[in-house]
């Protein structure tokens, strides 16, 4: 099995994709999920729409984050645009580890008061990924993983989609290891620094793990010397207590990598308030991180993938209707992220800050609903 990459990518003007985004009158204004391919058109043809089609998706409360508040708009605003009845089960504090999201999933999929979905969308948790995906495959519904880092020994214990979990249609998750590498090149690109400092998230998190792993390695190749990361729960109350900490331990770092948003606003506010002079990173585009890119306190961020959940709904959505794009993404589907900062953060700023998805038509994406569509090319459009 095999899988393609998706990019997310900065605005473009190249005539070549101006002249393909006009057939349906509009012009690219946002990063996207781009995908890299270069098949012909598919030969099959999209069966009548169902009358409705049920999605059920498992996400993290919008609460927890500013990540999973902007995740779950853009999913629900891609539900809206293709009538999909879609059920969205919020993973509260209480089940965030693997043993009681099982549990959550048991009792949200044996729950007969909700009609039987016709597919499920879910986040997988470290260390269960592979009873999780047993307890999916044996419901007999298809469904995409999102948004969950596997390493190779993970994936050689699960095998790809399709193979030992035939209801696993696919995988769509960022290649976190290569981000943190990424974000190092953004920040030194044009400056000397001597330290890094990093305050990550749970140290049970794949997705934290990959993005320090990655972020250290770059870090030791180009001189830099490295504090032991300090860890938090994700939230800006933790990252704040985390700051003082590395303040006190290692008052020297001049360059300073937060591994989500909400621990770049906590960690921000203390480097602020002690007059501490640094530079600072982080990921997720994420409306925090874009106020903070405004106001000149953040220098980049990485991120885009909060569209996952939505791109995944609408491959979802062409599968029901006899069109599989297995053949075009394969079933393990890359996402390398985009880069946020001063230099494009006014072209970002007004959806992801406001939530302006209501602009936006995403029918055009499916490949069951324009016709003309031949490649899948996940770039946020807008009216010119």
């Amino acid at each position: 099995m095999y899988s393609r990459k998706f990019l997310i990518k900065p605005p473009s003007s190249s005539s070549n994709q101006m002249s393909r985004l006009c057939a349906f009158g509009r012009l690219p204004i946002f990063l996207g999920l781009v995908l890299l391919t270069q098949f012909a058109a598919a030969s099959q043809r999209c069966e009548v729409p169902k009358e409705s089609v049920n999605i059920l998706m498992f996400m993290p409360d919008e609460r927890r984050g500013s990540f999973w508040l902007a995740a779950n708009h853009f999913a629900k605003a891609v539900a809206s645009d293709f009538g999909i009845s879609l059920r969205v089960v919020e993973v509260e504090e209480p089940e965030n580890n693997r043993v009681a999201f099982e549990s959550l999933v048991k009792r949200a999929l044996g729950n007969t008061s909700y009609e039987q979905p016709d597919f499920i969308i879910s986040m997988l948790y470290g260390g269960g990924e592979l009873s999780q995906l047993s307890l999916f495959n044996q419901h007999n519904i298809p469904f995409i993983t999102i948004n969950s880092s596997l390493d190779k020994r993970t994936l050689q214990l699960m095998e790809h989609p399709r193979e030992q979990f035939v209801n696993w249609i696919a995988h769509m998750s960022p290649n976190e290891r290569l981000a943190g590498k990424q974000i190092v090149d953004a920040l030194t690109v044009d400056a000397n620094f001597k330290q890094l400092a990093i305050i990550g998230g749970y140290t049970h998190s794949s997705v934290n793990n990959h993005r320090i792993m990655g972020a250290i390695e770059r870090a030791q190749q180009i001189g830099l010397s490295v504090v032991p990361p300090v860890y938090t729960n994700w939230t800006k109350a933790e990252s704040m207590k985390a700051a003082n900490a590395l303040l006190r331990r290692a008052p020297d770092f001049d360059l300073l990598l937060t591994i989500g948003p909400d621990i770049a606003a906590g960690s921000i506010e203390v480097m602020q308030s002690a007059g501490k002079n640094v530079t600072v990173g982080s990921f997720d585009w994420a409306a925090s991180n874009v106020n903070l890119v405004e106001r000149g306190l953040l220098e980049a961020s990485l991120g885009g993938h909060f569209m996952e959940a939505g791109w995944a709904m609408i491959l979802a959505y062409d599968y029901l209707h006899g069109l599989d794009f297995i053949d075009e993404t394969g079933p393990l589907i890359d996402t390398e992220l985009g880069l946020l900062n001063a230099h494009n953060v006014a072209n970002i700023s007004p959806l992801i800050a406001e939530h302006k998805w209501q602009n936006i038509d995403f029918k055009v994406y499916s490949k069951c609903v324009n016709s003309v569509l031949i490649h899948y090319d996940f770039s946020l459009l807008q009216e010119n």
